[in-house]
């Protein structure tokens, strides 16, 4: 299971960077062991990082779009689940500083994630 490209962004690295490392980090697993699972959640909406989101959700979509050209990889899409009516990440998954969440937020991603671990 794997999350990451959140810091990434952040960082400014771009989309096609991030979905790029992606694709090396699926190949240097999966090279030697080719039955590898892997689980990547998407990149999360998040108070602190609304306004790079427009990035996250391209490299969301490569990421997906390269999921689904190759076995072994699931994408988990935690976007809509974060959002609220507005269109806006939902302010009561996160703590203070905006961008780490709560409990209601990992218990999002868990019931998200649970059924892929059965």
């Amino acid at each position: 299971m794997l999350y990451a490209g959140d810091n990434d962004i952040a960082s400014g690295t771009p989309p096609e960077r991030v979905a790029s490392n992606f694709e090396q980090f699926v190949q240097k697993v999966q090279g030697p062991l080719p039955q590898t699972r892997i689980i990547v959640i998407s990149i999360k909406p998040s108070l602190l990082r609304w306004s790079m989101f427009d990035k996250m959700r391209s490299a969301n979509a490569m990421i997906r779009a390269y999921c689904s050209k190759h076995p072994g990889l699931t994408y988990v899409d935690v976007e809509p689940l974060m959002l609220g009516a507005n269109g806006k990440p939902r302010p009561e998954l996160f703590v203070g500083d905006g961008l780490h969440m709560t409990p209601a937020g990992y218990k999002i991603w868990t019931a998200a994630l649970l059924p892929y671990l059965k």
